[in-house]
């Protein structure tokens, strides 16, 4: 990746998160051609927000260790992970995932870029709100891929995932993530060199053709 490139990609990142999106700009989420909801981005005003911060304090304790990162699961130590892990950090971004009405009901991150090798990371997916629009989360995934796709010149998304997470697994697995066989060539058994964690995978052409869109540019 050029050197032009690589700083797009970034200035593209830290945009995103300085100031609150209008809501023409909000990602759309859609089902069976019916907009079900949005994707926002998590932004710096958040950082001073009560309600927001609630949000994200209750949520986090729903992702695996490794998503914690060095703080607590308490209202400070969620404002400083929010701070120091996402807003701060070059290569994350995270989405609210938000109702029509604006409510929000789960969030979906995309970090740990590696421009070098063209691929990016989907993380702290979280549906918070159960029982609401059945299919959401699936929608977001799909979506997410497509932006990035669209966005980023990446050419393959990854995801962490518990062993003992089988509900994660199968929203992956549906989104057409497999075992990453780069891991498996190297006799991992897709076994995610962060802890017990799997790793998952698909490519920008996996998720065309599967789309129909293998002859977008």
């Amino acid at each position: 990746m050029d050197d032009s490139a690589w700083k797009q990609a970034l200035a593209t990142i830290q945009k995103v998160k300085e100031k609150p999106a209008a809501r023409s700009s909000w990602i759309p989420l859609f089902q069976f051609g019916r907009k079900l909801a949005w994707l926002e981005p998590v932004n710096k005003r958040d950082l001073d927000h009560p309600e927001s911060l609630a949000l994200l304090n209750d949520w986090r304790r729903r992702l695996p260790a490794s998503g914690l990162a060095d703080c607590p699961v308490t209202a400070e130590g969620t404002q400083t992970w929010l701070a120091r892990h996402v807003l701060e950090a070059a290569d994350q971004l995270l989405f609210w995932a938000k109702a029509l009405d604006g409510t929000p009901l789960g969030m979906v991150g995309l970090g740990r870029f590696d421009f070098a090798g063209k691929q990016v990371e989907i993380n702290h997916l979280v549906r918070g709100v159960p029982e609401v629009l059945p299919g959401l989360m699936y929608a977001t995934v799909q979506t997410l891929l497509g932006w990035a796709f669209q966005t980023f010149p990446v050419t393959l998304v990854t995801a962490q995932v518990p062993p003992d997470n089988a509900r994660a697994s199968r929203l992956y697995e549906r989104c057409g993530f497999g075992p990453d066989t780069r891991q498996a060539a190297a006799g991992k058994r897709g076994a995610s060199a962060r802890g017990q964690e799997v790793t998952l995978s698909l490519s920008r052409s996996e998720w065309m053709a599967a789309h129909r869109l293998d002859r977008v540019a």
